[in-house]
């Protein structure tokens, strides 16, 4: 059994040798408007691209573009809640190594993962009030005055997809 995934250029990827592999960026934001973040409990469908989206607005210029790539390993390994990450070293470390490729691939410094770390938590602050059925506090996280809009998938799709265009990643 190949260990290949099957991405929607119709391409098998081997997730576990990427060394030689590129990718676009159209092969990677569709999953991430489709994929639901907190494993989909959210009261409506939120996508990884929508919380890019607004990531992307609220970053410092020198980080949108590092915000842009910062989830888009998700589009191949998709995406575990973090209770299973916190258990699951090895996952972690999968995960890792196939962002490392895409930062490598879009030339952008791996600093600045951890330059945006404060923001991507930060911005849970904002989804966790607005995304469940009940508004819940995200403690410890300073939300960053985003308003949750949960855009369909072909809506989150374009808006990333523009994001991109707008940061010369495509």
């Amino acid at each position: 059994m190949s260990s290949a995934i099957l991405i929607n250029s119709m391409r098998l990827v081997d997730p576990f040798d990427l060394q030689n592999v590129t990718f676009s960026v159209e092969e990677l934001i569709r999953p991430l408007a489709k994929l639901c973040r907190y494993s989909g409990q959210t009261k409506d469908h939120y996508s990884v691209a929508e919380h890019t989206v607004h990531l992307i607005n609220k970053v410092p210029a020198p980080l949108k573009r590092a915000v842009a790539l910062h989830d888009l390993n998700e589009g191949l390994t998709n995406d575990l809640p973090r209770p299973f990450k916190q258990r699951l070293p090895d996952y972690v470390g999968f995960e890792e190594a196939v962002q490392r490729r895409i930062f490598q691939q879009f030339n952008e410094p791996w600093e600045n993962m951890d330059a945006i770390k404060s923001w991507d938590f930060n911005i849970c602050g904002d989804e966790m009030l607005q995304v469940f059925d009940e508004p819940w506090i995200c403690k410890g996280a300073e939300p960053l005055g985003v308003t949750i809009q949960f855009w369909d998938w072909r809506t989150a799709e374009t808006k990333l997809r523009n994001a991109f265009k707008f940061l010369g990643l495509i």
